[in-house]
């Protein structure tokens, strides 16, 4: 789904606390325009007000951007990557970190010096599914407050949080074509975190190229998947 209906989507957020509600609002779309695992919003060290108003500045345009290294999964501490934080995650952080936590700490005399993803008394958020279940109460409300047709409603009925990870993937991809640039395998791959360039090809690359029919996309997306496949069959056999 495009970032049309996305923002549509987010605008059904159940959320009544103005402050949570601008919250979730963040993080829903750092996951859809920044392409994070829902984890590595609450992973330690990621996410914290020392790092974020290093680069985020409060007096930055409309247009600013920046870059975060984050921690993703992996063995041991996780595998670090460098993400891009566009416009349109950039302006919520710079809100987010100069009004809303402001607010937040003077209302409730708490002083965040950690994760800036808090509840509304100033506590961290350490539970990683929580995201996921403002989503399906959000898509709930989406739902059932817009008259889709049956096949666009089957579709929101599919779709979880980590969608939006597909979704930003699957978005870059149609942009470096439109934009008449070949695809970087490896740097799609890097800013997913995945450790093979074939897990982003077969995973991702296949739906860009339905959208965009392209058929010799379609064809390496297809030789990709089959050798996960094939690696996965080696790993259980070997097991």
């Amino acid at each position: 789904y495009r970032k049309e209906e996305f923002l549509r989507f987010i605008g059904h957020i159940t959320t009544k606390n103005k402050f949570l509600k601008s919250r979730n609002l963040l993080m829903f779309s750092i996951c859809y325009f920044c392409g994070l695992r829902p984890h590595e919003l609450t992973r330690d060290g990621n996410w914290t007000i020392q790092r974020l108003k290093k680069i985020i500045d409060k007096n930055a345009s409309e247009t600013a951007s920046t870059k975060l290294i984050v921690t993703g999964k992996g063995r041991g501490a996780g595998k670090l990557r460098e993400i891009v934080i566009y416009p349109e995650v950039y302006q919520k952080l710079k809100q987010y970190l100069y009004e809303d936590l402001p607010a937040l700490e003077k209302k409730t005399g708490v002083k965040v010096d950690g994760s800036i993803f808090v509840d509304k008394d100033g506590r961290p958020l350490i539970d990683p599914s929580y995201l996921s279940k403002v989503w399906r109460q959000t898509k709930d409300k989406f739902l059932f407050e817009n008259d889709l047709d049956p096949y666009q409603r089957e579709l929101w009925n599919q779709r979880d949080l980590y969608s939006t990870r597909h979704c930003y993937a699957t978005n870059l991809i149609i942009e470096q074509r439109r934009n008449g640039k070949s695809i970087d395998q490896i740097v799609t791959a890097g800013l997913l975190g995945h450790n093979s360039i074939d897990t982003t090809i077969a995973s991702y690359i296949y739906t860009a190229a339905v959208l965009l029919e392209d058929e010799k996309m379609k064809l390496q997306a297809e030789k990709a998947a089959h050798a996960c496949v094939e690696n996965m069959n080696h790993i259980v056999n070997e097991g």
